[in-house]
């Protein structure tokens, strides 16, 4: 079943019908009304059994060899037996004639003056929206093939429309007046007052329910309101032809495409004016938009399996259109005579280029190991360099057969590979090889494609260099981390599986983002790279795998960097001490990477809660973050020391949800999953605020992570409420989402960690005196100086916090309190000394001058 935000105008539609047709029959029978029209099979379908299991078990009569008492019991095991067996449910087919003399009965039948639901009033109107916008629109473009339909449609109208008359008197006050008062012109449906898509479908007006309306499972709720318990009769409306539905279906799946397609231009736009939306967020985004066409193509072929390809879907349309610039049905002129423009608009609203295109690429490929033949005197023409926009239409339309035809040869090899991330175009190319025909969803994938690069134009390589910048970073923090270790004692908490983790991470790195896959293979087939063209560089192609390949390798280094952090915990004890020296007032300056990355990993997880704002408040949270024993704050303890239990500690997590989701389908792994399209969607609602104000619909893009976690817009009295979200939506708070999480990303962990390392390695060079040893010696046993177990164990940070906690309780003799703001000053000194200047924020820097996150902190 498709996500909620997928559920198009078509099906809820149907719902519509149904659970008006479902509510009629349900409450005449309710009221005795029980004729033919309810029961007789010439006007009703063959009952559906909708509840028969597949493995029934059967129920057999008692042997007659049972005598007595096993007999009987044997006997209500059989009865118990059947009545248990699912019940099925008769589905019966209403009339469309039969709409009028049902609501009439009930409104005649009534002996009360209950109300007719509201909800019916609310599908009622929807329903009569939907029919009336297509009836409207194909009666502009009417033909001998749907002047049927047509008047089938009008015909349908008019009896909902009658119905709702009927009903208006008994509804409740408001959509009794809305029903009566208002045509369909007039009614609350806010129109869009910026069209989402300028196309052949925008006159199917993109509408947006106000808070007169509910969403799509309001039914649901009609249809299962009035069925009572034990009741197995269900009704449904009488169906349109399979003609009238299929053109109603596909001008429903067109319309979808096309407001998917501006969005996702519009997108890239904003990747290329640098309008806060970073690379990694756009080629995510895109290709789970490509996913989600996929899906509903799906879905439109489960309905309509004969007429599900490309030219079945676009037949309608491409003749309508054509039409209109006086050419005849699938004659486009090639790109050796002068391409009308006209001509070439209308085909690109369907897509009819991009078809033709990847047909002929089809016809020129070949099944692995063998590489397509393409056209090498083709790829010396074109010139992507130039605006989109400036070109003219015959330039337009050779740009796309040779941006297509350069990277053909990169997508078949790469669909063919093995073990390596793929975006939804190449596992189309791959799909193509065991397909006779180009899918629809595919051409959309292609188209979509283009589009990308028409939008970028001339700064159409800059994802590639963006891609080979975050991999030239992540290599050099991993070779760094490498060698930094190589140096500190070994880690007992270590394992060998962990120790080749980075080395595996830095590998995949070089192969995918610092490497040339198709040039390889390539050169396996006996091609020279010397003699190679430039325009072969496959990476600089294809933006969108440019983006999603960065995603997967910084998702998997982000994973791989903050296991390794927890392992050591040095960021974590770090994280205390700079927060307790910092409400004393220690370090003026401050320390922004920490300060980011307490932000990043949510202060309720490193602090149980908001900062601490008191010192004796820092120890006792610390204590217990660090899985200390309750017992290290009482007055009279009995065994002297800190008690630790290292599985109880807080440490740093995963702080990027959203991502995760996409890591199954986009991560570094043999077997790729399909996203779970549902599950983002909960969790880009429950992202989204839950009141706007003005009717204006907007989600976070101050690119500021802290305010996902942080108060939502407050209630106002103008305010209303998003119950659902649509594919736009989705796709908007998908990309807002990615690109608040592009820090947590691009955060360099294993950088904080090599500094925290040295700070704490500073701070047992300072403390480590005779005031220090005196100090540890009359306070606890263990020796909390041990290098060997500083980096790993928390008996270091313990000590130095309880100097604190003990200065400020008063609980040591003067002498010693001296000697404890002492040995503090020196820790807060080479926290000072290793972070000043741009040494303390050089990890976000390199985020914001770098990668182009723009980051604001408050500071504490």
């Amino acid at each position: 079943m498709l996500p909620n935000f997928l559920q198009s105008t078509y099906s809820t539609y149907k719902r519509d019908t149904d659970a008006i047709a479902n509510w009629l029959a349900t409450t005449a029978r309710e009221y005795g009304y029980s004729p033919q029209v309810l029961e007789d099979d010439k006007t009703t379908v063959q009952p559906l059994l909708e509840s028969q299991s597949v493995c029934q078990p059967s129920v057999q009569a008692p042997s007659t060899r049972l005598k007595g008492k096993a007999r009987k019991l044997a006997r209500e095991a059989a009865s118990t037996a059947a009545n248990s067996l699912p019940t099925a449910s008769r589905v019966y087919t209403i009339p469309v004639k039969s709409f009028t003399i049902l609501a009439s009965e009930i409104v005649s039948r009534k002996k009360s003056s209950v109300s007719i639901p509201a909800v019916l009033g609310k599908t009622l109107n929807r329903a009569i929206a939907f029919r009336k916008d297509h009836n409207d629109w194909f009666s502009r473009n009417e033909d001998k093939d749907t002047s049927s339909a047509n008047e089938s449609h009008a015909h349908f109208i008019s009896v909902l429309e009658r119905v709702r008359q009927i009903l208006a008197p008994h509804m409740a006050t408001g959509v009794a007046h809305e029903a009566v008062k208002r045509s369909f012109k007039d009614m609350s449906l806010k129109k869009s007052t910026e069209p989402r898509s300028n196309n052949l479908f925008e006159d199917l007006e993109v509408e947006e329910s106000s808070e007169e309306f509910l969403d799509a499972p309001v039914s649901e709720n009609v249809a299962s309101s009035t069925t009572k318990a034990g009741d197995n009769i269900r009704y449904q409306a009488e169906r349109l032809s399979k003609a009238e539905e299929k053109v109603i279906a596909q001008s429903c799946l067109l319309e979808a495409v096309a407001d998917i397609r501006t969005f996702i231009k519009g997108l890239w736009q904003r990747y290329r004016d640098r309008e806060q939306m970073d690379l990694m967020a756009a080629a995510v985004t895109t290709n789970t938009a490509i996913e989600m066409v996929r899906k509903l193509h799906e879905d439109y072929a489960k309905s309509f399996p004969d007429d599900a390809e490309y030219i079945d879907i676009i037949k309608k349309p491409y003749d309508w259109l054509f039409t209109q610039v006086g050419e005849g049905a699938y004659e486009l002129e090639t790109s050796d005579e002068k391409v009308d423009a006209a001509l070439y608009a209308k085909g690109d609203e369907i897509f009819m280029t991009t078809y033709l295109i990847l047909e002929t690429l089809r016809n020129s490929m070949y099944t692995k190991p063998q590489l397509p033949v393409i056209d090498v005197a083709l790829l010396n023409h074109g010139d992507t360099s130039k605006e989109w926009s400036m070109r003219s239409s015959e330039d337009k339309h050779l740009d796309d057969e040779v941006v297509l035809s350069k990277a053909w040869t990169g997508l078949v090899i790469l669909a063919h590979m093995e073990d390596i991330v793929k975006d939804d175009l190449t596992e189309g190319v791959r799909a193509l090889t065991m397909n006779e025909k180009v899918p629809f969803w595919l051409t959309v994938a292609a188209q979509i494609f283009l589009d990308v690069k028409h939008v970028l134009g001339p700064e159409v390589e800059r994802p590639f260099g963006e891609m080979q910048k975050g991999a030239r970073y992540m290599k050099s923090s991993i070779d760094q981390t490498i060698a930094f270790h190589q140096k500190l004692p070994p880690n007992p908490r270590f394992d060998p599986g962990e120790k080749t983790k980075l080395p595996h991470i830095a590998k995949v790195n070089e192969l995918l983002l610092l490497g040339d896959l198709v040039d390889e293979a390539l050169s396996a087939e006996g091609i020279d790279m010397k003699t190679r063209d430039e325009y072969r560089n496959f990476g600089k192609q294809h933006p969108i795998l440019c983006g999603v390949w960065l995603f997967s390798i910084r998702h998997k280094m982000q994973q791989v960097s903050i296991d390794f952090a927890r392992l050591w915990s040095t960021t974590v004890y770090c994280a205390h001490i700079y927060n307790a020296v910092r409400v004393e007032g220690l370090v003026p300056s401050g320390w922004e990477d920490m300060e980011v990355l307490c932000t990043l990993q949510d202060q309720n997880n490193l602090f149980m809660g908001t900062y601490p704002e008191t010192v004796v408040e820092c120890v006792n949270r610390s204590n217990t973050c660090m899985g200390c024993s309750p017992l290290m704050s009482a007055r009279n303890q009995r065994r002297p020391g800190p008690i630790h239990n290292l599985s109880g500690m807080r440490t740093l997590k995963y702080a990027f949800p959203i991502s995760d989701l996409f890591f199954g389908r986009l991560g570094i792994s043999r077997h790729s999953l399909p996203t779970n399209l549902s599950l983002v969607e909960e969790k880009i609602e429950a992202q989204y605020p839950r009141s706007v104000t003005k009717k204006s619909f907007v989600f976070y893009k101050d690119n500021n992570p802290t305010k996902l976690a942080r108060g939502r817009p407050s209630q106002s009295s103008n305010a209303v409420n998003k119950k659902k979200l649509d594919s736009i939506d989705f796709l908007s708070g998908l990309a807002t989402a990615l690109h608040n999480e592009g820090v947590h990303l691009t955060l360099d962990y294993l950088r904080l960690h090599r500094t925290c390392c040295e700070v704490l390695q500073d701070m047992v060079g300072e403390i480590e005196d005779e005031a220090g040893r005196s100090l540890q010696e009359s306070m606890f046993a263990p020796d909390f100086f041990d290098r060997d177990k500083l980096l790993w164990e928390p008996d270091f940070v313990t000590f130095l916090l309880a100097l604190v906690s003990q200065v400020h309780m008063k609980r040591m003799p003067k002498d010693n309190r001296n000697k404890a703001r002492r040995a503090l000053a020196k820790a807060a000194k080479c926290i000072e000394d290793k972070t000043k200047g741009k040494a303390g924020s050089i990890g976000i820097d390199v985020v914001r001058k770098e990668f182009g996150y723009e980051w604001d902190w408050d500071s504490r």
